[in-house]
């Protein structure tokens, strides 16, 4: 899904898509099952960089994802991925 947009070669994308699917079903024994997921925010420098902030609820606690994206010319493009569980930091 990401692909298309993220500028890095097949085999990096491949060994994140890997990693991140070890590290989730890690995640899961831990936080329990998803239930739900909501977008908490969105920012722009405009046609520069646009942020998006999502959260994706576990039965136990919630992980927090951030995408930001870089305009290049010619479109959109993701420049930088982050998951982490410090969602409390979009409380300040």
């Amino acid at each position: 899904m990401m692909r298309p947009y993220f500028p890095l070669p097949d085999a990096e994308i491949d060994n994140l898509e890997t990693k991140t699917i070890k590290q989730l079903s890690i995640i899961s024994l831990r936080f329990g099952k998803t239930f739900g997921n909501q977008k908490i925010s969105e920012s722009e420098i405009e046609d520069i960089f646009y942020k998006e902030i999502y959260f994706v609820q576990y039965e136990k606690s919630a992980l927090r994802l951030r995408f930001l994206y870089y305009f290049n010319g010619d479109g959109w493009i993701i420049n930088h991925f982050k998951w982490d569980d410090k969602f409390y930091d979009e409380l300040d």
